[in-house]
C-alpha cells in the first residue's frame, strides 16, 4: 500500500469511522470540486491508492469504505484490523456467526425477503449475502463474506 491507514474511531451512532483531515475536508466542502468531479478527474487504477486515502481523508465511515468501487482488499483489510485488531474468530464448528465485518458486532438475527435468508447484525443492520437455497444456510454465508474481507 502506497499511504497509511488513517486512525479509525466510534462516532456516536457506534459506528467506525477514519478520523478525517478538518483541511483536506475544508478544501472538499469550500473548494469548487465535488466528489463526483474527482472521481471523473482522477479515475483509473493509477490513482486507486490515492482515492482510498482521500475517502480516509474525509471521514469515511468504515462500512462506506469498504464498499467503494476503488478500495483494494488489501486496504480494507487492513482498516478492518485497524478499528478491530485481531479479534478471535467463532469457530464454524459451534455453528455460530462470525463478527460483522463491518461494525465487529457479534449479535445477529435471520432476516427473510420473499423466500431468501440472510443475517443481519444487530448493532450496525449490516446484511449478509442472501441465500435462496432452502438447504444453503445463512450463516455460512455470513461467515464466507466475514473470511473474504477480514482474513
Amino acid at each position: 500500500m502506497k499511504h497509511p491507514i488513517q486512525k479509525l474511531y466510534k462516532d456516536s451512532n457506534d459506528i467506525h469511522r477514519f478520523v478525517e483531515n478538518p483541511i483536506v475536508r475544508y478544501l472538499l466542502d469550500a473548494g469548487p470540486f465535488d466528489m463526483n468531479d474527482l472521481a471523473i478527474r482522477f479515475h483509473g487504477d493509477e490513482h486507486r491508492e490515492d482515492a482510498e486515502q482521500f475517502a480516509q481523508l474525509i471521514g469515511y465511515s468504515l462500512g462506506g469504505f469498504s464498499e467503494l468501487s476503488y478500495v483494494s482488499d488489501e486496504a480494507y483489510k487492513a482498516a478492518y484490523k485497524a478499528a478491530f485488531g485481531e479479534k478471535e474468530e467463532v469457530s464454524e464448528k459451534t455453528g455460530g456467526a462470525m463478527p460483522c465485518a463491518f461494525c465487529g458486532g457479534t449479535k445477529t438475527e435471520e432476516v427473510m425477503n420473499d423466500s431468501l435468508r440472510s443475517l443481519e447484525c444487530l448493532n450496525c443492520h449490516a446484511q449478509g449475502p442472501y441465500v435462496e437455497d432452502v438447504l444453503e444456510c445463512p450463516i455460512e454465508a455470513w461467515n464466507s463474506r466475514y473470511k473474504e474481507i477480514c482474513t
